[in-house]
C-alpha cells in the first residue's frame, strides 16, 4: 500500500506539490459565506471555483468545516485547481440553528441545499465520520450530480449503534430525560457544535435523533426505536463512561444501495469510534461494482495524521484521475 502511494506521489508533480501544504497548516485563508433558506436557518459555507469535478466535504459528528481534513481538502484542491466546498451543518460550526433540536433528516436536507445551490455540474463527495453516511444518502438522492465518494472513517448508523450500547438503567434515564450523553474528545481545532462547546468532553445526543436516524439506516432496514420523552436533565452531572459499543451483529439480507459511482473507503486500524469493519460492511451495501477500501494501520478515528492527510490526498487524486481519463 506504501509503495503504491508513494509511486502516485512520485509520478504526479501536481500531486506532490499539494502534499508538501498538508500537515503544514492552511497556506490559503478562505472567507465564510451564507446561504439563505426561506424556511431553515443560514449556513455558513466557504466556496472555492475551480475545475471540475468540484469537491465537497461533509464534516463529522461534533465537528466543523475548519477542521484538519477539510482544511487539507482545501489546500490541495487549491493546488490542483478543483473547484471546492465545504460547509457546517444546521446548528454546527458557523451556521445558524438551535443546537438542541438536529438530527440526519435535516443535515440530509442541508447537503442537498449545498449541492443543489452552491455547486454546478459533477462532485465527489468526501464525506468524515457521519459525514459518510450522508455522503452516500446524498448520492442515492443525487446521483446525476455526485460522481465519486470518498469516506473517511465511515460511521454509517452511529446513532443508533451509540444508543445500543447504552446499559438497562442508561436506556431507562435516557428514556425519562429525552437525551443522553456521552465522552467526546474536541477537535484539535475549536467547533462548537451540536450539543458541546470546545471546552467541554461530552455531547448530548436527544433520542428523538436516535429515533429520526432510524429512517435513515444504511447497514439495517428501518425499524422504530424509542419515543423521546421531555427533558429534565441535570446539564452539570458529568455523564458516565460507555461501555464499548457491541460487535456488529450479522449483515442482513437488504436490496443494495443504489449508489453506482466509483467510491473510495479509508479506515484507522485503530479506530475507537467505527470500528474498521465498518468499512467493509458499507462496501458490501452498495451496488457500486467499484468499491475501494484502504486500512491503514495505527490510524485512529480523527485520520488527521499528516500520513493520514497526505493518504486522503493520494486518494482523492486518484479518484480525480480515474473520473478525467476515464470518461
Amino acid at each position: 500500500m506504501a509503495t503504491a502511494v508513494m509511486a502516485a506521489f512520485l509520478s504526479r508533480p501536481r500531486l506532490l506539490a499539494a502534499a508538501r501544504s498538508l500537515g503544514g497548516g492552511s497556506r490559503w485563508k478562505s472567507s465564510v459565506s451564507y446561504l439563505s433558506r426561506a424556511d431553515s436557518p443560514r449556513l455558513a459555507y466557504s466556496l472555492s471555483a475551480g475545475k471540475s469535478p468540484g469537491v465537497v466535504f461533509l464534516p463529522g459528528f461534533a465537528s466543523s468545516m475548519d477542521g484538519a481534513k477539510g482544511t487539507a481538502l482545501h489546500d490541495y484542491c487549491h493546488s490542483v485547481g478543483h473547484a471546492y466546498t465545504r460547509f457546517d451543518y444546521t446548528g454546527c460550526g458557523a451556521s445558524e440553528g438551535d443546537s438542541s433540536h438536529w438530527g440526519m433528516g435535516q443535515w440530509k436536507s442541508d447537503v442537498l441545499t449545498v449541492l443543489d445551490q452552491l455547486t454546478t455540474g459533477p462532485q465527489i463527495l468526501v464525506g468524515s465520520s457521519l459525514g459518510a453516511w450522508l455522503m452516500v444518502l446524498a448520492a442515492v438522492a443525487r446521483p446525476e450530480r455526485v460522481v465519486g465518494l470518498v469516506g473517511v472513517a465511515s460511521a454509517p448508523d452511529f446513532l443508533q449503534r451509540v444508543y445500543s450500547s447504552l446499559t438497562d438503567e442508561e436506556r431507562a434515564e435516557a428514556q425519562r430525560t429525552g437525551e443522553f450523553r456521552i465522552p467526546h474528545s474536541p477537535p484539535s481545532s475549536p467547533a462548537p457544535s451540536p450539543t458541546s462547546s470546545p471546552s467541554k468532553t461530552h455531547v448530548t445526543i436527544p433520542v428523538a435523533a436516535v429515533v429520526e436516524a432510524a429512517r435513515h439506516s444504511l447497514l439495517v432496514a428501518p425499524a422504530p426505536a424509542p419515543a423521546p420523552a421531555a427533558s429534565t436533565a441535570d446539564p452539570a452531572a458529568p455523564p458516565p463512561p460507555l461501555p464499548p459499543l457491541p460487535p456488529l451483529p450479522p449483515l442482513p439480507p437488504l436490496p443494495p444501495l443504489p449508489v453506482r459511482c466509483p467510491v473510495r473507503l479509508l479506515h484507522g486500524l485503530a479506530d475507537e469510534v467505527a470500528p474498521w469493519q465498518l468499512a467493509l460492511r458499507l462496501a458490501e451495501r452498495l451496488a457500486s461494482a467499484e468499491v475501494d477500501v484502504a486500512l491503514r494501520k495505527g490510524a485512529g478515528h480523527r485520520f488527521s495524521e499528516p500520513a493520514d492527510l497526505r493518504l486522503l490526498a493520494s486518494t482523492l487524486d486518484d479518484l480525480v484521475d480515474r473520473l478525467t481519463t476515464h470518461t
